[in-house]
């Protein structure tokens, strides 16, 4: 019986560079941001940036993603690596966010925290790299 093998995407240090702008630019923009991390998803082989902002609720997803893409169209050169298609919004409220915060908490600074292969409750993480979780 042949076993098949995954070779996990790894997360490259551009894409992180590039989350981590975006961010940055979206505090600039006065979007609350109460949660940003990179997560891998094994169903996928792929990383999605997470970012969990008060605007979901407020204005709903779809304002948030068209703020988001404007700031990318508007810096194209800054991030080649970003698209909508590898950024997913949510509410500070989501499930997944609300565990997380659960095991990891900081301020509202940027951090480079990895967290990988571990389990907070019954949530099991195969790999994050998270900016914030305040």
């Amino acid at each position: 019986m042949a076993e098949e093998t995954l070779v996990k995407e790894p997360l490259r240090e551009e894409k992180i560079s590039a989350g981590r702008k975006l961010i940055e630019l979206l505090d600039t923009d006065g979007i609350d941001v109460v949660a940003a991390y990179w997560l891998f998803r094994e169903e996928s082989n792929d990383w999605r940036l997470v970012l969990a902002t008060s605007l979901v609720d407020s204005e709903g997803p779809r304002k948030t993603y068209s703020r988001i893409q404007v700031m990318l169209d508007a810096r194209p050169d800054e991030f080649p690596w970003l698209n909508l298609r590898n950024i997913t919004v949510v509410s500070p409220e989501d499930s997944f966010v609300r565990v997380l915060r659960t095991a990891i908490r900081t301020d509202r600074g940027l951090h480079s925290i990895r967290f990988s292969r571990s389990r907070i409750n019954d949530v099991f993480v195969e790999d994050a790299y998270i900016y914030r979780a305040a």
